[in-house]
């Protein structure tokens, strides 16, 4: 039992971007994805996924470089099964300070078989090189019954 804990206690990936400058439509899935490292149980699918294989806590991170100075705002999102569940957004300076990054991550509950993808709702430009856009999860806590709650009690 110690062994298959140690072994889903790894499941981890890191998603890293290439393709330099991309110009995606807003409200667009990014697909300018490639694999930096994976172990366990999590799958990378279609340059845009990462499957849960492990059911359990895990932190979610992403982080965009954005490059836009004909817009107000730069973001991204990060979802869960087609659901937002976190948002970064902060203002464009100026056209001569239109370069951003935007990080974010915080740990979520998550089932075997839940997909996270990022993407953009409005910002047109960004780099997506590995070292500045990239995305990942690690998981901290397996649950092996699947019986955990998602909801905090008064008491917590």
């Amino acid at each position: 039992m110690a062994d298959m804990m140690m072994l889903h206690l790894r499941d981890s990936a890191h998603i890293v971007g290439y393709g330099d400058h991309i110009n995606p439509p807003t409200v667009h899935r990014i697909t300018n994805w490639r694999l930096g490292h994976k172990t366990g149980n999590i799958r990378f699918l279609s340059n845009s996924f990462l499957v849960i294989g492990t059911p359990g806590y895990y932190f979610i991170y992403s982080q965009l470089f954005y490059y836009a100075g004909d817009t107000l705002f730069m973001g991204h999102y990060t979802y869960i099964n087609e659901q937002p569940v976190m948002r970064s957004i902060s203002s464009v300076v100026s056209e001569t300070k239109k370069y951003n990054t935007n990080y974010q991550g915080a740990v979520f509950l998550l089932s075997k078989g839940d997909k996270i993808s990022v993407r953009i709702p409005f910002t047109k430009s960004y780099f997506m090189q590995r070292e500045t856009s990239y995305f990942g999860a690690f998981l901290i806590s397996p649950v092996l019954n699947g019986t955990e709650s998602t909801t905090d009690s008064p008491d917590n």
